[in-house]
């Protein structure tokens, strides 16, 4: 199994491996904005700025990780894309209920309100970019992105997908990679499952993993 594509969000900014850094950041303009003038959204997103901020920053992360692997504009038609990663929706469904409330709709339309919950900011990204694959979401990943990354070759192994997007956020940044089964059909890697999974145990978080992919190359 190997990544074909890895991107991240961290200090407002957000990069990926290849080509020039989008390390950047908004300079001058919305994350939107600057994520349509970089390519990395594949078209205009209806109502990207009522998301909630964990939600965009996710959506960066997994638009420059599929910017990595050659598809932010769209991955082939009839490929099954899914994804899969941690993350929470507490605030952002804090938020909605007490908007809700100050608002007085706790009567009216009230069996509204269940679904139109935020239940996981995956969900954004797989809308944002027509991932058509499933949707896991982790409350907890216990073993840090290694879990993530297994559990998504687990997927792969069992044809459930043709490729899997990997999230793992914490309080230093959110990593988005894409995993496939191998490396033909033009999909250079990046590094290996096995590798990524090997170089996330020796660092303390996303921040430093980053760091060590794009300071000490890309290797097997």
């Amino acid at each position: 199994m190997v990544i074909t594509g890895l991107g991240w969000f961290r200090d407002g900014a957000y990069g990926h491996t290849r080509g020039p850094s989008l390390d950047g950041g908004p300079e001058g303009g919305s994350l939107y904005s600057r994520l349509q003038a970089d390519g990395i959204l594949p078209g205009p997103v209806p109502d990207f700025g009522r998301l909630s901020l964990a939600a965009k920053q996710i959506c960066a992360a997994v638009g420059a990780g599929l910017r990595d692997a050659g598809c932010s504009a769209g991955c082939a038609p009839r490929e099954v894309i899914g994804i899969i990663g941690n993350g929470s929706a507490v605030e952002a469904n804090r938020a909605f209920f007490d908007d809700y409330v100050s608002n007085g709709r706790q009567m009216a339309r009230g069996s509204l309100f269940v679904y139109t919950l935020p239940s996981s900011p995956l969900a954004a990204p797989a809308q944002c970019y027509t991932l058509n694959g499933p949707l896991i979401h982790f409350r907890h990943a216990r073993d840090g992105v290694a879990h993530i990354v297994d559990r998504a070759v687990e997927l792969l192994a069992q044809r459930l997908a043709d490729a899997m997007v990997v999230v793992y956020e914490d309080a230093t940044g959110i990593l988005g990679c894409v995993v496939r089964p191998d490396a033909e059909g033009g999909h250079a890697a990046v590094l290996s499952a096995a590798a990524l999974k090997e170089r996330a145990g020796h660092v303390q978080s996303v921040s430093d993993l980053v760091n060590d992919v794009t300071t000490k190359g890309k290797t097997d």
